[in-house]
């Protein structure tokens, strides 16, 4: 009896295998995803609040000839349906590996797009074969056909070489196998209809070759979405000094689509895990926070990976430069450190106006990078306070490094002392506190009111024999005060014990 049940187990395990196997065997290395529908949003990357979210939008304004240009992007979910979900994500990189084979050999595509069978959908998304995936799938290709896109100036037509308002679809329509097609003849497969402008690109070759493996290795939804938006991004990177692409950390959540952290801290806490698996996978070498004018702004370098992808297939050329990165924050994201090298010329070498030096500042955003802007800059001061002691002389910023781990410790020594006496005051507030309370008490206690009334007797008389006058309402209750005061200590401790 094991030993049959262990040779189905090994039965299953070959089968398990041998779908794995197959799938790999189905997966392309590089297919072409049409530039707009990469770069702006469409599905959601998350399960998480997805039936009550039914709308997502991008706002942005652009420069087009010297004029600024108000876009918008809005996907707008059927209420019946739902919004797309990341498994729909799924469903249309498929439909996108039909269409890059469809491209390969007729150079163009036409509308019915053959999908033959679901069971050859769930092979090429590497899912069992079943009938609740075969109806899952079937419930996206819907979902998605119900989804409407407006764009106000977004979606760019690389025929008519500008940006369109228009309402439309990613799919016009889907029918399935045995369901009536347009011209009233009985579908003998499963057929899509992709929507007009969707294709009007595609056939113009406004396509970006992803590389569809490693996209599928990507376990970060939001790692594998920044692929696609980076991807179109690190192109514009040919032909300019600039070693990286930034974005306005509200417009990139935007983008992605996800939604936006209120505290710095929250968005990088985040982000993190999908950076460092890109980083990790070489597609980024580093990621960089930066701030202008109380925007948060996120700057990707590219990676051995994605700088081999642009070698790669530099014939593609992407006509709106729109969608590629501006320099014009260039100075505005390396401005702390240059700010930090001038700060340590200044203070140091008594240089008023000092012409920083690349290394310089590379050494000092490296600093900030990895310690944080407040680190860096005690860094810093410590090195200026230690440097005569040793009689160092530090001629170029990258003296201040020496420093850097006895900084550190300092820092970490400073802040725990600081930390002490803030916990300090505050037990001390709190037992001030808590000693008024119980005072307070005694003080309401019947006890200390009888008390109260014989020591205020005794003063009332001492009074009129002093001033040979009765107390006036006011002077009797400055002496009922100076009794709270001056017995105020003994009865505390009094009722202490």
């Amino acid at each position: 009896m094991i030993k049959h049940n262990q040779a189905l187990e090994n039965q299953k395990q070959d089968k398990i295998n041998l779908q794995k196997k197959d799938q790999k065997l189905l997966i392309p290395e590089f297919i072409k995803a049409e530039v707009n529908f990469l770069m702006f949003p469409f599905f959601a990357l998350s399960k998480k609040g997805l039936r009550q979210k039914l709308q997502t939008e991008y706002k942005d304004i652009i420069r087009k000839n010297s004029q600024q240009l108000e876009i918008s992007w809005q996907v707008t979910a059927n209420v019946k349906y739902g919004y797309p979900s990341p498994f729909d994500r799924e469903v249309h990189k498929v439909i996108e590996q039909i269409i890059d084979t469809i491209l390969d050999k007729e150079k163009q595509v036409t509308n019915p797009l053959c999908l033959s069978s679901l069971y050859g959908l769930c092979k090429k998304m590497g899912i069992a074969n079943s009938g609740k995936n075969k109806k899952t799938i079937k419930e996206s290709l819907r979902r998605i056909v119900a989804t409407t896109v407006t764009s106000e100036g977004a979606f760019f037509s690389k025929k008519v070489k500008r940006r369109i308002s228009d309402t439309f679809h990613l799919y016009d329509r889907v029918v399935f196998k045995d369901e009536e097609l347009p011209d009233g003849n009985v579908a003998d497969t499963n057929y899509l209809f992709l929507g007009s402008w969707y294709v009007q690109s595609i056939n113009n070759f406004y396509v970006k070759p992803l590389d569809y493996k490693y996209i599928q290795s990507l376990k970060s939804k939001i790692a594998s979405r920044l692929y696609e938006i980076l991807g179109v991004r690190f192109y514009g990177l040919k032909n300019k000094k600039q070693p990286y692409v930034w974005f306005d950390y509200q417009k990139l959540c935007q983008l992605l689509p996800i939604a936006i952290q209120r505290h710095l801290s929250h968005a990088r806490k985040y982000l993190e895990p999908a950076h460092n698996e890109l980083i990790k996978t070489g597609f980024l070498t580093k990621v960089r926070w930066g701030e202008n004018k109380g925007d948060w702004l996120v700057c990707y370098y590219p990676g051995r990976r994605a700088k081999r992808e642009i070698q790669k297939r530099r014939e593609v050329n992407f006509s709106d430069t729109e969608l590629l990165p501006n320099q014009s924050f260039l100075s505005l994201l390396d401005s702390k450190a240059q700010n930090l090298v001038c700060y340590f010329q200044k203070e140091h070498n008594q240089i008023e106006e000092y012409k920083v030096k690349k290394k310089e500042l590379e050494q000092a955003q490296g600093l900030i990078d990895q310690y944080g802007e407040e680190k860096a800059k005690y860094i810093v001061n410590f090195s200026l306070k230690k440097a005569p002691e040793t009689n160092y002389k530090m001629k170029y910023f990258g003296a201040v490094l020496n420093y850097t781990e006895e900084a550190l410790k300092a820092f970490k020594e400073e802040k725990t002392r600081e930390q002490e006496q803030r916990e300090k005051l505050k037990q001390q507030i709190e037992e001030e506190k808590l000693q008024e309370g119980k005072d307070k008490e005694w003080l309401e206690n019947p006890r200390f009111t009888k008390e109260m009334e014989g020591y205020l007797s005794f003063r009332v008389k001492n009074f009129e024999l002093k001033n040979k006058r009765k107390p006036s309402k006011d002077e009797v209750e400055k002496l009922k005060q100076e009794i709270i005061e001056s017995t105020k200590e003994g009865l505390t401790k009094k009722h202490k014990r």
